[in-house]
């Protein structure tokens, strides 16, 4: 069973309402777990009454006061208790925190108040899911005040990706900084658009991940006013910085007043697909597209140069420096990468997060640093590179003929593996292939 990876993602704005807070730990599935919740309250209160809903197959068993501030004003003729108050709604859990003695008070500010014990099913999905808090507390005079939903995430196993579009309202600090350090997090979008405010700086595991806020809201003024990159505030973003081998997402098109891609320029020719149109024309800088005629010399591919690189499409290209810029330009959603295919069934391709290809698929080359790779064994495209590809059985690439000139470009065939194996489908397979192969014309079987 995978452990439990838990985000609190509150949705309390610190404002006057006392509310509280529903702060899980890490939980595992199939065992028990902690559940804290944390007042944020601006004046002492008698009492805490409110209602907590979990997700299906997690439970409450017991409660303690271990390390909070109620613990110490716990004498003995002063101490609190968590009684199950009746309720209408059976979906809910109705609490009420109270104390025996009429002269306590819970103190004033945010901090720790009871913990929970939970039991958690070993058939809770590894998944997010939601716990609520409706929370309203009460003075000794009796005033009341208005009630709050206090929402946090609960986050079963280890997903890579996340999704925050409901989250709403206040993140807090120690929010942020569960955010933050989460290192199997590599989620490529955040829709922060119902969130009003932040308690730190989002700084997400991926650095290509783009964070999207309301205008006006204080979250996003926090974020833009530190100078974060990625950040889109409605339609626009300030600065864009896409980092060369991190994948990349864009769910929702904006424009961006300046926008770099920077990477390593490939000794030879190398491949890239770009995420935006640069301008001005990159200097020192050649594209090259797949033709669509067939090259008259069988294993060969040909390119044409072109003088005006378009966004989302697959290129070869070759450089003397290796920045990408442009300025007031339009970010589109990513979609499918576009394929550009020749006469003879070659198709090139492009991705914006990282593929990784086997023998058991298509014939699949792969250009870099001036050598060309075969999936003859596994072969990794990784983000903002493109590949060959075609269906057609036994076809290879040998070469490629690239810009105006007639000169064939003959590179070196990186395979790892000796003698070409099919099976009987006509796939290329590796040497621990077991079954029926064709190897040099003659079918052999492999045990």
């Amino acid at each position: 069973m995978c452990v439990a990876a838990i985000m609190c993602l509150c949705t309390i704005q610190m404002m006057a309402e006392n509310v509280i807070n529903v702060v899980p730990t890490r939980l595992t599935a199939g065992t028990e777990g902690i559940l804290e919740l944390w007042m944020s309250n601006e004046e002492a209160v008698k009492w805490a009454e409110f209602d907590i809903r979990l997700p299906e197959g997690i439970t409450i068993t017991e409660w303690d006061f271990e390390g909070s501030r109620l613990n110490n004003q716990t004498t003995g003729t002063t101490s609190y208790e968590l009684k199950r108050a009746m309720s209408e709604d059976f979906e809910k859990e109705e609490y009420r925190l109270v104390s025996t003695d009429e002269s306590a008070y819970i103190p004033e500010g945010t901090g720790l108040v009871v913990r929970l014990h939970v039991a958690v099913d070993n058939d809770v999905s590894t998944d997010m899911h939601n716990i609520y808090a409706d929370s309203y507390t009460f003075f000794t005079d009796r005033k009341t005040f208005p009630k709050i939903t206090s929402c946090s995430y609960l986050i079963v196993g280890e997903p890579e990706q996340l999704d925050f579009s409901q989250l709403t309202d206040f993140v807090p600090s120690f929010v942020v900084d569960q955010l933050n350090n989460e290192t199997k997090l590599t989620t490529t979008s955040y829709d922060f658009t119902k969130i009003t405010g932040l308690g730190g700086i989002i700084t997400p595991r991926n650095p290509n991940a783009l964070m999207y806020f309301k205008e006006g809201t204080q979250a996003a003024t926090l974020m833009n006013g530190n100078d974060s990159h990625n950040v889109v505030v409605g339609n626009y973003c300030n600065y864009l910085v896409i980092t060369d081998g991190y994948d990349y997402s864009v769910p929702k098109g904006f424009t961006a007043k300046d926008a770099f891609y920077k990477r390593n320029a490939p000794s030879g020719f190398g491949t890239v697909v770009l995420p935006f149109v640069p301008n001005p024309k990159p200097k020192n800088i050649q594209f090259y597209e797949l033709a669509p005629e067939a090259n008259t010399d069988p294993g060969y591919l040909t390119f044409d140069e072109v003088d005006n690189p378009k966004h989302e499409c697959p290129y070869i290209y070759s450089a003397t420096e290796n920045n990408f810029s442009a300025m007031d330009v339009e970010i589109f959603p990513t979609g499918e990468v576009e394929e550009v295919a020749s006469q003879d069934g070659w198709t090139m391709a492009g991705v914006y997060t990282k593929q990784v290809f086997t023998p058991e698929t298509d014939n699949i080359y792969a250009l870099s640093n001036g050598k060309i790779y075969h999936n003859a064994g596994s072969l990794t495209v990784n983000p903002f590179r493109a590949y060959f590809h075609t269906s057609t059985t036994y076809n290879e690439v040998k070469g490629v003929c690239i810009g105006k000139t007639s000169a064939i470009q003959s590179l070196e065939i990186i395979d790892g593996m000796g003698e070409k194996r099919y099976n009987l489908a006509g796939q290329r397979v590796g040497n621990d292939y077991k079954g029926i192969v064709i190897e040099n014309g003659k079918k052999i079987l492999t045990k």
